[in-house]
Formats: structure tokens, C-alpha cells, sequence
């Protein structure tokens, strides 16, 4: 027994029997423990990132890492301990010892402070601990947790008591008030005049989300990141428009040396009407960087560039939800109100930044009571430049998309194609509402025509490609050749004609620009046999995922198999089963012709 335990014992033990230790049997023992466990050899600099990112993935609400990785090990806890910086976030509603806790591991790095706002008062210890420690407070983050602003306890002067006094080193702020409440009468909520400048003298960052009032009260001028979201305002308006807008021309014109980043959220089309009020070519950005606006409509976007100048570098971004963006004609459809126009700087910028579009036609929103063409932008990096959702107005309320509302999806492509902006895109996703009729052929010419200098990478989703297939045929590509940059295809949830898929790749061969990767998703296809043997030596690589052949033949005959197929899975054994032996017994099966539900090669 004795022995059996001896064997089983750690190299390192057995090591330690022998006295003196080699050397050489040491570094060996060390280096099989580190094998064992590789994350004992990781850099404390590499495992403390890796901390921070951990904390970072977690709430503060659910649950404490920090207290976690203290308890692992003595080297993770010393290693815990030692960085300050891991302990600085603090939660106000925490018992009074977690909060003491994290304050003395902390010292004497900044804090950051989240103040949960429910319906109950905040213990005075909590007070007490922000007016102690106000050097040392660097964030500040207050989410109110009531369902209403009309809720009295609004009003307690706890919060304002507690921020009634200078933070000099309070960085950031952000503040989420609660909702509006339409069925009770709005209370005068006012944001008190302790967010001033000599109370917060190093404020940079400022976050006022669902704002309930704004009045010019922001008095900072040092600001480099300012979001501001005035979606309250389009549920209950609390305060005049007036005032609204001229509070944001205010902390604009008070923060245009050093603002760098820039949110505005809202209905600003219906609330920004004063807009017009402002001084045209006035208001100068001259340090912005990043402008993302989000809004209901867009057409008070070119009015907004004409008042506020940004720099030609500007990145912009935009986000829109407009459920009536496309009126019964669609074929009026306005520059500048549906999208943006091209002489603003910034805006050009976007477009050409613009690397990959897709449009997509989704199912009628409950919200909008409409089908809605939902439109995406993104640059090299996959960083969304614009995402926008336009309604299609229809009476009645349709339970399904139709070739109608394609039409629709077709007016708005040709939109962006008229665009000289967007003629660097390289990657399009097309998805259509699976109808049974094709797209219009000067769909894909167009495409071919302004976009295929670029173009490398075409995604049709239900929607038929045989226009595309065709267009390839015509004479008139020898004068005019369309799809130069094209290399990869993917096709889902479509029906599609093997045999037009193979002139089209061999007269992408015989042109010298063949066809480099295929993708597959549940596609249906007429041919029994189409799988992996279809494409050999004329596309590079090939994936299939969830595709089902299916026949004519096949299909009149399967519900009068069902019963059949039930006896056969009963028995155990069906007829792939048998076909797949003998397959194997005569050792010349076609195994590359048969379409497994996912398969790929390279």
C-alpha cells in the first residue's frame, strides 16, 4: 500500500526525498507543474488585465468578483489585494461593512460611485461616506429605479443634499431619470442648480438619459463627451420646446473647444423645431470626432448641419426608426429626408467610409403596424455607420411580407445606388420576402453597374438569383463588364437551379475572374445529386449548412410515404441506412455527389 501511495505522489514530492536535489530534475519538476497548470506562469501584469476584464462582464447587482478571485488562491489574493484599482467600484446600496471594505482597499485610488435610486430613502451613512471621501470620487452614476417620475419620492433631497458640493475630482456623471407616467399630471421636476461649475470643476464626461427638462443650466465648458437622451420629451412634454432647444444651443456653445464626442437620442424632429432659431454657420465643433445621432425621423439632420459645423474628419453615425419613412408612393422619395445628403463633409465621409450595406425586409412590426426595410451600414472594421428601419405604410395591416413590399425594398436600393458615396462598398446583403416572382433584371445591373468595381462579396437571401444568372448571358457585358471584384456568392433560404449555377461559374472562368467560395444555407434545390461533386475545380472552397434536395417526384410522393418512413425508423433501419451499406460494400459509392446537411471543403 505503502508503495502504490509512494507512485502516486507529485514529482516534486518524490524529488524532495532525495537529498541533495539535481538540479536538472528540479527544473524538470517545475516545469512539468507549470504544464499542469499554465495560468501559475502568467505575468501579474497579464492575470490583473484578465481580472479587470472579468469584473468588467459582471454587475455590480448580481454578484462581487472581487470578493471571488480573493478567496482562489494566496497568490490570486495577495495579487487582488495589491492592485488598488480593482476594489474602486462602490454600489451605495451595499451594507455599510462591504462598503467600508472596498473604501480601505482602495485607498487612495479615485472611486467610482453607483447610487441606485429606489423608491426609499438612502441611509444616512451613505450620505456621510460621499461627503467624506469627495476627493477621492472620480464617477458618479445614478440610475433612478422608480416606474414613474411622478413618483413623490422624486422630490426627496437626499441626492440633491448629497451633491450640493464640490467634487474636485469628479470626471464623469450619468444620470438615467424614470419614466413618465401619461396618466397622471407631470410634476415640475427641476434639475437643481448644484450641476454647476464650480461644483464640478473637472467634469469632462456628462450622460442624462430620458432627460425630463432642460433648461440652459449647464454651465461647464470643459466637456469632451455629452449624451444627451430626449426621448422623454416624445412620450410627455414637460418643458416648453424653447427651452429645450436653446439648453442644448447652450452647453453646445459653452462646450465647442473641447467637446469631442457628441449623442443626442430623441424625437428631435418634432421637439427641435426652434431648430430653425438657431444661427446658421454660428456654432463651430472644431475638436468633435464622433457625432451619433438617434432619432425618430431624420429630415432636421441637414437642417442641423447647417447650424452646427463639424470638422471634415468628423466620424458620423446614425440610427432611425421611422415607421412612415415611405409613403404609398414610393417612388417619391425625397434626398435629404430619407437619407442625408451628400454635400455635408461629414456625411460624404460616412458614405465613403461605408464598407458593407445590407438591406433587409422584415416581418410586419407590431409597433409600427407595417413591414419595414431595415437598413445597415458598417465600415472595414464591421463599426456601425448608420442603422436605420423604415416603415411601409399598408391598409390594411398585412399578416405577411409580399412582392408588393419588395417593390418597396427595390426603390430604396436604387436610392443608395443613385449615391455616388456608397461606390466603395464591398460586401452587400440583400433579403427579400421569399416571393415567387424575381427581382427585376436592372436590379442586378445596377448593382453590377455602380458597385462592382469594389464589390466582392454578394449575399441573396430568399430572393431568386436567376436575373442575376441571366445578366451574365447578355452581349452586352463584353462592352460594359459588371461584377469585376466578385469572389464570393452565398444564397439562403432559396430555391435554386444547379445547372444555372454552373454557366454562371464557367463563364466567371472563361472571363478570368472566376468565383472563389460558395455558401449554402437551407437552400432547396431540384436536383437530387447537387452537393460538393457540382463545384470541384471551379470554386476554391464550398459550405453547405441545413440544405435539403428535394424533387418533383420526391414531393408528390412524401405524404404518401409518411407511414412507410415510420415503419422503417421503427425497424431501426430506412433506406439511406441500406443504401449507405452497400455503398461501403461495393466500395464505389457516390459519396461526393450526395448533399449531407452540412458539409465544406477547401
Amino acid at each position: 500500500m505503502s508503495s502504490v501511495a509512494h507512485r502516486t505522489r507529485p514529482l516534486a514530492c518524490r524529488f524532495k526525498m532525495n537529498d541533495p536535489i539535481p538540479s536538472r530534475l528540479m527544473r524538470q519538476a517545475n516545469a512539468l507543474n507549470r504544464r499542469r497548470w499554465p495560468i501559475a506562469i502568467l505575468p501579474n501584469e497579464i492575470l490583473t488585465y484578465i481580472f479587470k476584464l472579468w469584473f468588467e462582464s459582471y454587475s455590480p447587482y448580481i454578484c462581487l468578483p472581487e470578493l471571488s478571485v480573493a478567496c482562489v488562491c494566496r497568490h490570486w489574493r495577495r495579487l487582488a489585494l495589491g492592485e488598488r484599482q480593482l476594489w474602486s467600484k462602490i454600489n451605495l446600496n451595499w451594507c455599510d461593512e462591504l462598503i467600508d471594505i472596498f473604501a480601505e482597499r482602495s485607498s487612495p485610488s479615485l472611486l467610482t460611485l453607483s447610487i441606485p435610486y429606489y423608491n426609499y430613502a438612502l441611509p444616512l451613512w451613505a450620505i456621510d461616506f460621499v461627503k467624506t471621501r469627495v476627493d477621492r470620487i472620480q464617477k458618479i452614476r445614478i440610475p433612478y429605479w422608480m416606474d414613474s417620475l411622478n413618483d413623490p419620492e422624486v422630490q426627496s433631497p437626499d441626492i440633491r443634499r448629497m451633491l450640493n458640493q464640490k467634487f474636485p475630482a469628479l470626471e464623469e456623471l450619468e444620470i438615467t431619470f424614470p419614466r413618465v407616467n401619461p396618466e397622471i399630471p407631470p410634476i415640475n421636476v427641476v434639475i437643481e442648480p448644484y450641476f454647476m461649475e464650480h461644483n464640478f470643476p473637472v467634469l469632462t464626461h456628462l450622460s442624462l438619459s430620458r432627460l425630463p427638462g432642460m433648461e440652459p443650466w449647464i454651465s461647464s465648458n470643459r466637456l469632451r463627451y455629452l449624451n444627451l437622451d430626449l426621448r422623454l420629451f416624445y412620450q410627455y412634454s414637460i418643458t416648453p420646446e424653447e427651452s429645450l432647444s436653446q439648453g442644448v444651443y447652450s452647453i453646445l456653445c459653452s462646450n465647442s473647444s473641447s467637446l469631442e464626442e457628441l449623442i443626442l437620442t430623441g424625437d428631435l424632429a418634432r421637439r427641435f423645431s426652434p431648430l430653425r432659431d438657431w444661427p446658421k454657420n454660428d456654432l463651430h465643433l472644431e475638436c468633435l470626432r464622433v457625432l451619433k445621432l438617434k432619432a425618430l425621423m431624420i429630415n432636421w439632420i441637414p437642417s442641423f448641419f447647417e447650424r452646427v459645423l463639424v470638422p471634415v474628419t468628423t466620424r458620423f453615425s446614425m440610427e432611425c426608426w421611422d415607421p412612415f419613412g415611405l409613403s404609398m408612393e414610393v417612388e417619391q422619395l425625397i434626398d435629404g429626408e430619407f437619407f442625408p445628403t451628400t454635400y455635408i463633409p461629414c456625411v460624404l465621409l460616412m458614405k465613403r467610409s461605408t464598407r458593407e450595406l445590407r438591406f433587409a425586409l422584415g416581418n410586419p412590426i407590431a409597433r409600427m403596424r407595417s413591414p419595414a426595410i431595415f437598413i445597415h451600414g458598417l465600415d472595414d472594421h464591421k463599426r456601425e455607420l448608420f442603422n436605420i428601419t423604415v416603415g411601409i405604410p399598408t391598409a390594411p395591416p398585412p399578416t405577411s411580407l409580399s412582392f408588393a413590399d419588395d417593390v418597396a425594398l427595390w426603390e430604396v436600393i436604387s436610392e443608395f445606388l443613385r449615391d455616388p458615396g456608397f461606390s466603395l462598398v464591398k460586401d452587400l446583403t440583400i433579403k427579400a420576402s421569399a416571393s415567387t416572382i424575381p427581382a427585376p433584371e436592372w436590379v442586378f445591373y445596377s448593382i453590377g453597374r455602380h458597385w462592382g468595381r469594389y464589390l466582392q462579396s454578394l449575399t441573396l437571401s430568399q430572393l431568386d438569383p436567376t436575373e442575376l444568372f441571366d445578366l451574365f448571358e447578355a452581349p452586352i457585358l463584353d462592352v460594359h463588364p459588371k461584377y469585376q471584384a466578385l469572389k464570393s456568392l452565398s444564397f439562403e433560404k432559396l430555391k435554386i437551379d444547379p445547372e444555372k449555377l454552373a454557366e454562371f461559374l464557367d463563364k466567371r472562368m472563361e472571363d478570368g475572374r472566376p468565383i472563389e467560395s460558395l455558401r449554402f444555407v437551407k437552400v432547396e434545390t431540384s436536383e437530387a445529386g447537387f452537393g460538393l461533386g457540382h463545384f470541384q475545380g471551379m470554386v476554391d472552397h464550398v459550405s453547405i449548412i441545413d440544405c435539403d434536395p428535394q424533387s418533383d417526384s420526391g414531393d408528390e410522393s412524401a405524404e404518401g410515404d409518411d407511414e412507410d418512413d415510420e415503419d422503417e425508423d421503427a425497424e431501426g433501419e430506412t433506406d439511406d441506412d441500406v443504401d449507405a451499406e452497400e455503398d461501403e460494400d461495393n466500395g464505389e459509392g457516390e459519396a461526393e455527389d450526395q448533399m449531407p446537411a452540412n458539409a465544406a471543403y477547401t
